[in-house]
């Protein structure tokens, strides 16, 4: 039985920062480091999809705090409010 390859987590890191910071190609980095193409093509979009959803939770948390500033006031008058 063959039993497939498993890579670390910073090995695929460390290739998709060669393609995408480095300027290296798919291919160039495929064959150089002898793994299939298509999985690194695969590491690259689960790693962008990835980044993509830290960017939207920070934008998330972002207009939270904003709201919260916005509506300081009233948020503590509901709290008053609340222990009367």
């Amino acid at each position: 039985m063959v039993t497939r390859k498993q890579y670390t987590k910073e090995f695929k890191l460390d290739v998709i920062s060669w393609v995408l910071n480095q300027g290296h190609t798919t291919t160039e980095a495929s064959r150089s480091l002898e793994i299939n193409a298509n999985m690194l093509r695969r590491w690259i979009m689960e790693y962008q999809a990835d980044d993509a959803d830290q960017v939207v939770k920070r934008f998330q948390r972002f207009l939270f705090y904003r709201f919260q500033m916005k509506h300081q006031k009233k948020i503590e008058h509901w709290k008053n409010c609340r222990q009367l």
